[in-house]
C-alpha cells in the first residue's frame, strides 16, 4: 500500500483510469478540481472546473464527460471548458455524486440531497445520442454502480441505506427493472464506491470504516483490505496489467489535528492485487 501522487484532496472521488492515455482521472469533489495523473512520473495535471464534479468518464472522441454542480456536459482539457449538456434540477438541493458507463457506452449518474439525508437522489442516463432519461427516483445517496459480466444484471449502491441493489439490465435499450437487495450492510456500515474485477467480484470503498471489503460474485464477503485512512470514497482498477487498485480518499471529515497525524487521507493510494479489474468503458460519442 502506498500514496500515489502528490495531491491532497478535501475529498477525493471518481478514480477513473484511461487506459488509452495510461493515466489516472480523479477528482476533488466539492473544491471542483479535476485532476489527471501519469503513474509513471508521477506527476499531475490539475484543472479547475468551476463547480463540484462527482464523477466523470473518458470519451471515446477525446476528452471527458462529467457529472458536475452546473449538470452533465464535456469537459475539453485543451480548452479548461465544461460545456452543460444538461443543467442539473433542483441544484440547489442536490449534486450529482457517482456513475459509470455500461458496455454499450451509456453514460450513468446518480443525484443526492446536499445532506445525504432526503431521498430526493435521481440515476440519470445519457445515451449516445445525448438524451437524458431517468431510471431510478428516491434514493439517499446513489454511489458505487457496476454491470454483471454478462451484462444481465446492474448494480447500484445506495450508501445511507446500506445496501447494494441488483436490477435486471436490458443491454439492448439500457433499462433496469425489479429492484431487489443484493449485499445489505449494518446500520453502522456504509458502502461507498465501488468496481468490479473480471471474475465478478465486488470492491467496495467502506466509507468511515478504513477498508475496501471484497464480495464474491454471489454478494458473500471474501476479504477485507484495511486502509491506513478513515474515508475511502472509492476505487478502480488500473496500469498496465488492470491489477494495480486505485482507491480515492476523502480528508472532509477530518479537524485540522487530524490530518496531520493522518497524511495520506485526501490522496489516492494503491494496493497491487493478484486481481485484473474489469476495463472502464468509453462513453461512445
Amino acid at each position: 500500500m502506498e500514496s500515489v501522487f502528490d495531491v491532497r484532496c478535501q475529498h477525493g472521488e471518481s478514480p477513473v483510469w484511461d487506459a488509452g492515455g495510461g493515466c489516472l482521472y480523479w477528482v476533488d469533489l466539492l473544491k471542483g478540481f479535476l485532476h489527471k495523473g501519469n503513474i509513471q512520473t508521477g506527476e499531475v495535471k490539475s484543472y479547475d472546473a468551476g463547480c463540484s464534479v462527482g464523477v466523470l468518464a473518458v470519451r471515446q472522441s477525446g476528452g471527458l464527460i462529467m457529472a458536475t454542480g452546473k449538470g452533465i456536459g464535456f469537459w475539453s482539457e485543451t480548452e479548461s471548458k465544461l460545456q452543460i449538456l444538461h443543467p442539473l434540477q433542483n441544484a440547489d438541493r442536490t449534486r450529482f455524486n457517482d456513475g459509470a458507463v455500461d458496455a454499450q457506452g451509456r453514460f450513468f449518474a446518480g443525484t443526492m440531497a446536499h445532506r445525504g439525508d432526503s431521498p430526493l437522489g435521481v440515476l440519470y442516463r445519457v445515451d449516445k445520442n445525448l438524451c437524458l432519461r431517468k431510471m431510478e427516483e428516491s434514493l439517499l445517496i446513489p454511489n458505487g454502480m457496476g454491470w454483471s459480466e454478462d451484462n444481465q444484471t446492474f448494480y447500484l449502491t445506495d450508501t445511507n441505506k446500506h445496501v447494494i441493489y441488483s436490477y435486471d439490465y436490458d443491454m439492448a435499450t439500457g433499462d433496469i427493472s425489479n429492484r431487489i437487495p443484493f449485499i445489505e450492510f449494518g446500520k453502522d456500515e456504509f458502502p461507498d464506491g465501488m468496481c468490479m474485477d473480471r471474475q465478478g467480484s465486488f470492491w467496495v470503498a467502506m466509507w468511515g470504516g478504513g477498508k475496501i471489503n471484497k464480495f464474491g460474485k454471489n454478494g458473500q464477503k471474501q476479504e477485507e483490505f484495511i486502509l491506513p485512512v478513515k474515508y475511502p470514497t472509492s476505487c478502480c482498477f488500473g496500469g498496465s496489467e488492470m491489477k494495480t487498485l486505485f482507491i480515492a480518499t476523502s480528508s472532509l471529515p477530518l479537524s485540522e489535528e487530524e490530518k496531520e497525524s493522518n497524511p495520506w487521507a485526501g490522496k489516492v493510494l494503491k494496493l497491487d492485487t493478484p486481481r485484473v479489474g474489469k476495463k472502464q468503458f468509453l462513453f461512445l460519442y
